[in-house]
Order: C-alpha cells, then sequence, then structure tokens
C-alpha cells in the first residue's frame, strides 16, 4: 500500500514538473539582446531578437543615427515564433540608445493576450586608439638595445613633401608632433578636409591645421573625397504643448495636432538624423484660429530636401456637458440637447425615482445625479458634470436640472402653454369611441339621405296624376260653362210660354 502511495506521488510530480516546463518553452515573451555595449568607431554592435511563442511587427529605434546606425537587417518587421539579427555600425563617438519595441504582439495560444514592454541597451563609442609612432631611430637587438647617448640610437623620421588634400575617415586626433604621447591640438570627424604637407617614414602625416603644422596618423586620411551623405531624415521629433498623431517616424512626414485657442506658438525639437544635415522649422510662431501649418525642412549634406509637416489645428476647447440624457419612466420636456440646462418630465406613476442614463461630452469628465430620491409633484433632480474626479481641485462643474411633474389622475395637465396627453389607455378608449360615434353618424346621414331619395320617387306618380285629373275636371268645367247659357235660355223661353198661355186661359 504505502509502496504504491509513493509510486502515485512521484507520478503526479512528474506531470506537474512536465505540465510546469511546458509552460516555460511556450510562454509568450519578445527577448533581446546585444553582443556589447561598448565600440570603437567602425565596429559593429549585434542586436538579437526572440519572438518566444508570439506573432506581430516589433519595432528598434535609435536615439541618435548619427553616432550609431543600421548597417543589416530590419528595424521594424513581422516576427512570428523565431529569431532575427539587426547589425549595427559605430560611426562617431559619442553614446546612443537601441529600443526595442512589441507592436501588436499577441500570444500564439491566445490572441486577446498582448505583449507589452521595451528594452534598452545604451551603446558607448570610443574613438579608435592611433597606432602609435615609432621612433625609425630606436632598434632592439634581443631585448637589449643601443644608443650613441645612453645605450639607444634615435633619429626623426623622414617626410616626403606633398600638397595634397586628404579627408578624415573617422574621428581622428591632431597632435603637436608625431606621436601619440605628444600634445593634443584637436580632431578631424569623419569627411573632414586638411591639406597634407608630408607623409613620413614612420606612418604619420604632416599637416596644416588651423594655420599651424601639425601631425596625424596616416591611417586615417585618405585623398578619395567621400561622397556627400543624402540622409535627409529626422532622428527625433517632439513638440510641446501637444501630441502628434501619428507617433513620430522617420519615413513619416504627415502629422496633426490639437491646441486650444490660448496657444500661440508650438515649439519644435527636431534633431537630423545625419550631423551633417542642417533642420530648419517654420510656421510655429503666431498661431491664428483653424488649421496651422508648421514645416521642418531637413536638408541632406548633398542639398536634397526632405519636409516634415505638421498640420496643427488650434480651436475652443469643447465645453463641458453631457453628451446624452435619457430617462426610462417618461419624456424630457424639451427634447434633449447639450446646452439646455432645464428640463421637466410627467410622471403617470407613483414612482419614487426614475432610470436616469447620463454620459458626460469629454473623456475623462465624471457624472453625479442628486435628488433622485422620494419624489414628489415639484421635486427637483441635479445632474452634475465633473471635468475631472469630483472632488480634484479646479474641477470644472456643469449643472442640469428635471422638475418632476406627477399626473396620476390621467387628467389633461398643461405645462408652459402645451397640454400633455392622457396615459395610453385613455387615449385608446377615447379614440374607440370617437371612432365609433363617426362610424353612427355616418350610417345616420347615408340613411337619411337613401330614404328621402325613395320618398321623392314614390311622390312623383300621384303628382303627375292628380294634375292630368285636375286638366280634365278643368276641361269639363270650362265645357259646362258654355252648354249653360243654351240651357238657360230654353228654360226661360219655356217659362215665358206657360206664362203666355195662363194669360190666354183667364
Amino acid at each position: 500500500m504505502k509502496k504504491n502511495l509513493k509510486l502515485l506521488v512521484v507520478l503526479v510530480l512528474m506531470i506537474g514538473l512536465i505540465l510546469l516546463f511546458q509552460n516555460m518553452s511556450y510562454a509568450a515573451t519578445l527577448t533581446s539582446s546585444v553582443n556589447k555595449t561598448t565600440v570603437t568607431v567602425g565596429d559593429t554592435v549585434t542586436l538579437t531578437l526572440n519572438a518566444n511563442n508570439i506573432a506581430g511587427n516589433y519595432r528598434v529605434t535609435i536615439s541618435d543615427t548619427s553616432k550609431l546606425s543600421v548597417s543589416s537587417g530590419s528595424t521594424w518587421n513581422w516576427l512570428e515564433d523565431e529569431s532575427t539579427t539587426i547589425v549595427l555600425k559605430a560611426n562617431a563617438v559619442g553614446t546612443a540608445t537601441i529600443t526595442v519595441t512589441p507592436e501588436d504582439m499577441t500570444d500564439l495560444d491566445d490572441s486577446t493576450a498582448k505583449v507589452t514592454g521595451t528594452k534598452s541597451y545604451t551603446i558607448t563609442v570610443k574613438a579608435k586608439e592611433e597606432t602609435p609612432a615609432t621612433d625609425p631611430g630606436t632598434t632592439t637587438n634581443n631585448g637589449g638595445s643601443t644608443s650613441n647617448n645612453g645605450g639607444s640610437t634615435t633619429s626623426a623620421p623622414t617626410f616626403t613633401s606633398v600638397n595634397e588634400t586628404v579627408y578624415a575617415t573617422a574621428t581622428v586626433n591632431v597632435r603637436e608632433s608625431y606621436s601619440s604621447s605628444s600634445s593634443k591640438l584637436g580632431s578631424l570627424n569623419a569627411g573632414d578636409s586638411v591639406t597634407r604637407t608630408g607623409r613620413g617614414s614612420n606612418g604619420w602625416s604632416r599637416i596644416t591645421f588651423n594655420g599651424k603644422t601639425a601631425y596625424v596618423s596616416s591611417s586615417y586620411l585618405t585623398t578619395t573625397k567621400p561622397e556627400k551623405s543624402n540622409n535627409k531624415a529626422l532622428s527625433s521629433l517632439t513638440v510641446t504643448p501637444g501630441t502628434l498623431s501619428p507617433e513620430f517616424d522617420a519615413e513619416t512626414t504627415n502629422y496633426e495636432m490639437t491646441v486650444d485657442l490660448s496657444v500661440t506658438e508650438i515649439k519644435v525639437d527636431a534633431v537630423a538624423a545625419d550631423e551633417k544635415a542642417k533642420v530648419e522649422v517654420t510656421g510655429n510662431t503666431e498661431l491664428k484660429e483653424g488649421e496651422n501649418t508648421i514645416t521642418i525642412k531637413v536638408t541632406a549634406e548633398d542639398e536634397t530636401v526632405r519636409n516634415y509637416i505638421i498640420t496643427v489645428t488650434k480651436k475652443a476647447e469643447e465645453p463641458i456637458g453631457l453628451a446624452t440624457l435619457t430617462l426610462k419612466n417618461g419624456k424630457l420636456t424639451p427634447a434633449f440637447q447639450k446646452d439646455v440646462y432645464t428640463y421637466e418630465v410627467t410622471l403617470t406613476e407613483d414612482l419614487s425615482e426614475i432610470e436616469i442614463d447620463a454620459i458626460a461630452s469629454i473623456e475623462g469628465a465624471s457624472v453625479e445625479v442628486i435628488g433622485n430620491e422620494n419624489l414628489t409633484d415639484g421635486s427637483i433632480i441635479k445632474i452634475l458634470v465633473y471635468s475631472g474626479e469630483k472632488d480634484a481641485e479646479d474641477t470644472v462643474i456643469t449643472e442640469y436640472q428635471i422638475t418632476i411633474r406627477k399626473n396620476l389622475a390621467g387628467s389633461v395637465v398643461e405645462t408652459e402653454g402645451e397640454v400633455a396627453l392622457l396615459s395610453q389607455n385613455h387615449l385608446l378608449y377615447i379614440a374607440t369611441i370617437v371612432l365609433v360615434t363617426i362610424a353612427i353618424i355616418a350610417l345616420l346621414i347615408a340613411r337619411y339621405f337613401t330614404t328621402k331619395g325613395e320618398k321623392e320617387e314614390q311622390n312623383e306618380v300621384p303628382d303627375l296624376q292628380e294634375t292630368i285629373g285636375k286638366k280634365e275636371e278643368n276641361e269639363e268645367v270650362e265645357k259646362e260653362k258654355i252648354e249653360e247659357p243654351e240651357q238657360t235660355e230654353e228654360v226661360e223661353t219655356s217659362e215665358k210660354r206657360g206664362k203666355s198661355k195662363g194669360k190666354h186661359s183667364i
């Protein structure tokens, strides 16, 4: 039993160690190293980059490319789970800082995990050691020496007279005599030209320096005129106040920045990558409102030019306020506007507080809501917008107010000359009544006109018959009127006759 338990413990430990080594092997990192931090002019520095279980772009920047420049390799490139090297050459005496930065590098096992952090190396460049001049007159045999005076023989070097222009191949000291132990009169930089008046048998050259005779080691001089540099790049570019967008890159020539109305001048610090290049800045003073253009003109040694342009927009700072203000329990009156600070809201429910969503218009501002509790008719809610932290000094405060109106009966409430709408249920009820009423009225009107039309049609026939009957009756009356006199005459004649007979009878 104990033996089995020991085996189980050993197995668990082995599994744990395997997992640990796996995690260590696949840790997402960008490592770098240099093979040396101190070099002499003309030497090289090798920078090695290792991408461990990561992929993305890296960037290598050099603080002073006149002292240290890239000889081979890329200072910006894609690197995926592999290594690369960059060789840099020491050009002049001084110091330069190499900075390695991962850009958008992510873990191959987790694309959301970003690799960050920079690594810097300061490289010191020293002058190349001059070859000590030997005295041709000094001879040594088997560790001993012979001299006419004191046991050694010394004679001055011989110089062949010349008159030619020579150029320094690197930074080199100028001496008072033809020995590295003699006093230093000055120095020549790479590319500087002087007149050589003699070539010494001891490896030194006699030159004219500042109107005087001086000496320089011949190994640092050449009669071949060096080509003029066409390097017209900047090694760094900074502005005050403000920030460049995008970040400075030697190959990017156009930038933008924004300043407020109080800024009248931008301080521009532009350093040329080549010390022989010239830099000229214009347009950075007397800034006006709106767009301004700053030009950084870099003229290379060969007179070629590159212009870096900074577009500066000068405008008033955005006022502190709210970008949005919305309620979930009512409607603001009037509708929200950033520069309107007083509002009202009518509630048809008896709420003790309402839901408010307020977002500041500038980044870094904070918002505070006061009075949104135990709400009654006439309550005032204050929304305070701070330009920074609530309790910070010199924080600008902007205040918005919302007055609460409660209409619990759902009746019409007049607010500032406008009639508030009833609740949605009442509106539906009223709309239904209105529609039914209109429909009934329409039916009654239609029925009225229909009935009237039928009656008019029925009355048309009797009226015609009555008219015809009256006409016939009138004709008969007229006829009777015509015949009636004849009958009267006959009656009268008969009566007369009767009377006459009567008389005769008597």
